[in-house]
């Protein structure tokens, strides 16, 4: 198979700083650390959120339309982008038809000049198929995929997901595959204001909200567009997203609409939300977002926006902020932008509005997937087999390890860092400062591993009062034991006892995690089957099929879950930022 060099020599950093995981065990540890020649999917979106309208018969912004890029790792000393001898396919598994969901196709000629057949795009794509080669990534343009699953098909879910796999181009062997958000959503909230009560409807109302905007705009500028639905509003409106060079002597659809509605609408987050999509989707949920930023933080307000010379294709640039030099964008859109090995930044740390870690469970999906530990890549050994030791990228080194006895290439390290940072675990001792990771796991630990997840870092829980007749008032574990059985986690082991001293199963562990995550009352569905060494009926069975279907484990390999293995530290620590979602 033919490649082309992937200039790399130490591992993927972050640069802006849950739920395909794997649970312990060989599987995990598999997916932390690269084989050679194994491969590797960086899957993305090329924006944070594609909107479109629900309902064409009046009126059109967008149409239906997402774009899915990959760039696939040969893994290895050095890795390599592989360019030839691959066919990169996508599918969705519960999104398989948009006729219905939406009418587009029943305008998509008098909007667009083109028919299509059902569930096609503008670009010839469906909701299945391959992905073209586009010099140094595999892409699929303009699929035309709503936020309406076939399994709930009025229900909105704005992050969709796609499967992408890699096969063979030769014999068609599957290589590998991931899952990917293909962020959609209908949710322009035009009604808020142009509703027959709003305070922008028209003169004469129509009933519609489509309309009334149709309506308004001809009584206020003098037009007859009431007459001539379906209207897209790029025919006159220029729009770059659309490559649509309107009329030239009326200002482009931005310029437009954020002219007309400045002082109409806030400069606030919820402001953008009247428009943008919206209350519910919520569609900035990047990791700036998380800590407070907002849409006006980078794009500034709507007498900023209305003036862009060029809409879409001149957005603000991360380095106008990360500006020390070794984060320079290549490109004046970061979407475009590529440093580490010719990598996209998007690739590494997401989409724009997504930027990782996401607030949205399905964007960690690939992450964890690839190194055990939502996004963005920070692990050398992703890609390479052995931790190099200089030349990253933007500059930097291969990190230090926290822990003596955690080496920069050990499998879960990630995760015991991240439970380390997150102020769930200290470590084993503290001269050296030491994990213990191979250690197993006792019930007493876990006692304190889960409360502090559930209740965070901080939380303190009332002293003991000698619940179980094991337990010591007074030892360091019995308060937190106790807040586990206030809880509702665990009633203990039987007999009025706890076991501090026992060791935590996988099956055990799979209960414990699925009541904290879920809560005590939670009921899972009942097993059907999914691994061959856990019968329907057998202890755990529900909970351990539900930790599947949460995405925290996919067993420990060959379609068995390993019920009565002992869970070790390590394990739990890979567990445990899933369960709860830890940076």
């Amino acid at each position: 198979m033919k490649t082309k060099s992937f200039l790399v020599r130490v591992g993927l950093a972050l640069l802006l700083a849950v739920l395909l995981g794997v649970g312990g065990g060989l599987l995990a540890r598999n997916n932390a650390n690269a084989a050679d020649n194994t491969y590797k999917i960086l899957a993305w979106n090329d924006l944070g959120m594609h909107c479109y309208n629900r309902d064409f018969a009046d009126l059109a912004v967008l149409p239906p339309y997402n774009t899915l890029w990959v760039q696939v790792v040969k893994a290895g000393d050095p890795p390599e982008l592989v360019t030839t001898g691959i066919t990169v396919e996508y599918f969705y598994a519960d999104n398989t038809y948009s006729v219905g969901k939406t009418n587009f196709w029943s305008y998509s000629q008098d909007l667009f000049g083109v028919t299509l057949a059902p569930n096609v795009g503008l670009k010839g794509k469906g909701l299945s198929g391959t992905m073209d080669f586009s010099g140094d990534h595999y892409v699929a343009e303009g699929i035309p995929v709503t936020e309406f699953s076939d399994s709930a098909p009025t229900t909105s879910q704005p992050y969709q997901l796609a499967t992408v796999v890699v096969k063979d181009s030769t014999t068609g062997a599957e290589l590998t595959r991931t899952q990917v958000v293909t962020p959609v959503s209908s949710e322009m909230r035009c009604d808020k204001c142009h509703g027959d009560t709003g305070e922008a409807k028209p003169n004469h109302p129509t009933g519609k909200v489509e309309t009334n905007i149709l309506q308004l705009h001809d009584e206020e500028e003098g037009t007859s567009l009431m007459t001539s639905r379906p209207v897209l509003c790029a025919s006159c409106h220029a729009s770059n997203a659309l490559g649509a060079t309107g009329n030239p002597n009326l200002p482009n659809l931005s310029k437009a609409m954020h002219s007309k509605h400045q002082g109409e609408s806030p400069d606030t987050q919820d402001g953008c939300y009247n428009c943008h999509p919206g209350p519910q989707t919520k569609c900035l949920r990047d990791t700036m977002s998380t800590k407070g930023m907002t849409c006006i933080s980078c794009h500034g307000g709507m007498s900023t926006v209305k003036n862009n010379p060029n809409p879409w294709l001149n957005e603000p640039r991360c380095d106008t902020c990360h500006n020390s030099g070794q984060y320079n964008q290549n490109h004046a859109l970061y979407r475009f932008s590529t440093e580490h090995g010719g990598l996209y930044c998007e690739a590494c740390h997401d989409s724009t509005h997504a930027v990782a870690p996401s607030r949205e469970a399905n964007d960690a999906i690939k992450f964890i997937g690839l190194q055990g530990k939502n996004g963005p890549i920070d692990q050398c050994r992703v890609c390479h087999t052995t931790t190099p030791t200089s030349g990253g990228p933007h500059g930097m080194t291969a990190p230090v390890s926290i822990f003596a006895d955690v080496p920069s290439g050990y499998w879960a390290r990630a995760a015991i860092e991240s439970l380390y940072n997150s102020g769930i675990s200290s470590g084993c001792s503290t001269n050296p400062l030491n994990f213990c990771p191979e250690n197993s796991v006792s019930r007493s630990q876990m006692a304190v591993f889960l409360v502090r997840g559930m209740h965070g870092a901080a939380f303190i829980p009332p002293a003991a009062t000698g619940i179980f007749s094991d337990v010591l008032i007074g030892s360091p574990t019995a308060s937190f034991i106790e807040q586990l059985y206030a809880d509702g986690i665990t009633s203990g082991c039987g007999g009025g006892k706890f076991c501090p001293n026992q060791t935590v199963s996988r099956a055990q562990m799979a209960i414990f995690l699925v009541r904290a995550r879920h809560g005590s009352a939670f009921v899972p569905p009942a097993a059907t089957g999914i691994f061959s060494d856990v019968p329907v009926g057998s202890f755990g069975a529900n909970f351990i099929e539900q930790l599947a279907a949460d995405g925290i484990t996919n067993g420990c390999g060959g379609g068995k879950f390993c019920p009565n293995a002992i869970v070790t530290r390590a394990q739990m620590a890979v567990f445990l930022v899933k369960t709860f979602n830890l940076p």
